[in-house]
């Protein structure tokens, strides 16, 4: 009896030897089928109001209209994959996408990171791929765009590094993200300060995009999520300053400045813990959280500096696809970005509950409004 368990168990253990390897191979192997070709190719683009991009400086964009208000769609998790298993899923994405995009008509969309999935349950390592077949589809909506790198963007397995990702999505002729180039502090894989201007070309907003970064350990998940260093605290107080001397004002707090990133902070959890405690250091926006907030575990040099400066308004980012809990703590507002994929969560599939993005409406006077967009209210 003995013996035949031996038998059994160690032919289970061979057919697994031969057969988890052949799994990986046809999992992680190159595949260059377009699977969304079908569906990209048929898209009309999106009809958006032109705005004036200086050639000679590509961090800024002129409102081509008089006292008029400028139109920013967050969009998050994207989680595109790429792969042969989950087409289905990525195409429900990109239709969700697309249609949340044509609903709004922004003058501008900002991706909060993780727009693509190379991780083995997605079934692709493949983010060069990935990055490349999500690019051809923002180019058929011909919607400007900026975006920002999350966790998931660029996996220690992943085909392609940062510098990969940046040349693919930035050879879209409706990009306008672009690193800082006399950036002398190493803020990780994009970080970038954007202009929107008025029609006689004041300052109206400063749109700061920073590198939230991702695991601890630079590799593992189970290693905790890494916080914005110093570097990122130092090329913020210097880019305000620069900003506020070329426009002459007296203090960096006169800048109008919004902040799109990834990961949630370390203070924002401190917000919350405060809000459950019915703190009055925190006020509520809208929302609620139903899921654990994944974010660093210990506060950052950037944000003392942000509560320091009085400059960002309000901070935006995405990573946990069922909270939406905004609250306003120390003069900065916090607020979630709705995830829009189809992939990364079990039986996220199966409900729009969650899916959606937020809309900022800035006003010519650099006051904004904010406001939740969930997919399911837009399809009644």
């Amino acid at each position: 009896m003995k013996r035949k368990k031996k038998i059994v168990l160690l032919s289970i253990f061979g057919i697994t030897a031969v057969l988890v390897p052949l799994f990986l191979i046809a999992q992680f192997g190159k595949d260059p089928t377009n699977y969304q070709k079908e569906y990209i190719d048929s898209l009309k683009p999106i009809p958006t109001r032109s705005l004036i991009f200086d050639d000679s400086k590509d961090n800024i964009a002129v409102i081509n209209e008089e006292n008029t208000d400028f139109k920013i769609l967050q969009l998050s998790d994207i989680h595109f994959a790429g792969a042969r298993r989950g087409k289905s899923l990525d195409l429900k994405t990109l239709k969700a996408v697309y249609e949340m995009v044509d609903y709004v008509r922004p003058d501008m969309i900002v991706y909060t990171g993780d727009l693509i999935y190379p991780t083995r349950v997605s079934g692709s390592n493949d983010n060069i791929k990935a990055a490349t077949v999500l690019n051809l589809f923002f180019e058929k909506m011909g919607v400007p765009f900026l975006y920002e790198f999350g966790n998931h963007d660029t996996e220690i397995f992943a085909t392609g590094t940062a510098e990969d990702i940046n040349e693919i999505f930035q050879s879209n002729p409706y990009c306008y993200a672009k690193d800082d180039e006399n950036n002398s502090y190493q803020t990780g894989r994009l970080t970038q300060l954007f202009e929107i201007r008025n029609h006689d070309n004041t300052l109206n907003t400063a749109l700061i995009l920073l590198d939230s970064g991702s695991y601890i350990d630079g590799s593992s998940f189970f290693s905790g999520y890494a916080k914005f260093t110093r570097q990122y605290m130092y090329w913020y107080e210097r880019k305000l300053l620069q900003l506020k001397n070329q426009e002459e004002y007296k203090n960096i707090s006169e800048i109008s400045s919004l902040a799109f990133f990834h990961i949630p902070p370390y203070e924002y959890r401190e917000a919350v813990r405060l809000y459950e405690e019915e703190s009055e250091e925190v006020t509520f926006i809208y929302g609620e959280n139903n899921e654990t907030i994944s974010c660093p575990t210990g506060e950052s040099d950037l944000f003392k500096k942000m509560f320091e400066l009085n400059s960002t308004k309000a901070v935006f980012f995405g990573h946990d696809h069922k909270n939406s809990l905004a609250l306003k703590y120390q003069g900065i507002e916090f607020y979630y970005g709705h995830s829009i994929d189809y992939n990364s969560y079990p039986f996220i599939q199966y409900t729009d509950e969650y899916r959606g993005g937020v809309t900022i409406t800035i006003k010519p006077d650099s006051s904004y409004v904010v406001e939740p967009l969930l997919l399911k209210d837009i399809k009644k």
